[in-house]
């Protein structure tokens, strides 16, 4: 479990199995709980931010629509606005490390809408876990003409069609 300030220091393993030194096998369930933990934290962070935003500009009707989406299928996270009222789209990507480069997934969808939807943005939350962290914002990184991000595809779905006998 992880405290307000970060997590809690290690505990001495008490069980007779010993640890697992095979790093060729990941805990993939665990690792998916942490991102999912991590994601969450940063989802909050962002809609409490930008409600914040409208809030402190004065419009407090478009605070009180700052939304997270329903629906993965939606290529983003949260629905927000510019202060002209018009909606932005918004990618959440949280990390715990400090300012600077970071790596994070993005899905085929999430990459296809931030190509067709103009007001698209992507934030990345820094050290998500810690009393103080920082939201780096960009708008629409993924645009073609854009030289924030270096896209680097690393799986690929692969369908087979074969025939026994």
């Amino acid at each position: 479990m992880l405290s307000p300030s970060g997590p809690k220091a290690p505990q001495a393993n008490k069980s007779r199995k010993p640890p697992k030194e095979d790093s060729s096998n990941p805990d993939y369930e665990s690792e998916q709980k942490r991102y999912k933990l991590l994601g969450d934290k940063g989802e909050q962070l962002v809609l409490d931010f930008e409600r914040k935003r409208l809030l402190d500009a004065g419009y407090l009707n478009l605070s009180k629509k700052v939304d997270k989406v329903k629906r993965d299928s939606d290529g983003f996270d949260i629905t927000s606005f510019k202060e002209d009222g018009t909606p932005m789209q918004i990618e959440v990507k949280a990390t715990r490390a400090r300012v600077g480069q970071a790596n994070f997934f993005l899905s085929v969808n999430e990459l296809n809408q931030a190509k067709v939807l103009p007001n698209y943005y992507v934030y990345v939350v820094f050290e998500v876990l810690t009393e103080n962290p920082k939201v780096w914002i960009a708008a629409n990184p993924f645009h073609p003409e854009s030289s924030k991000i270096l896209l680097s595809p690393i799986s690929y779905r692969v369908q087979i069609n074969t025939k026994l006998g």
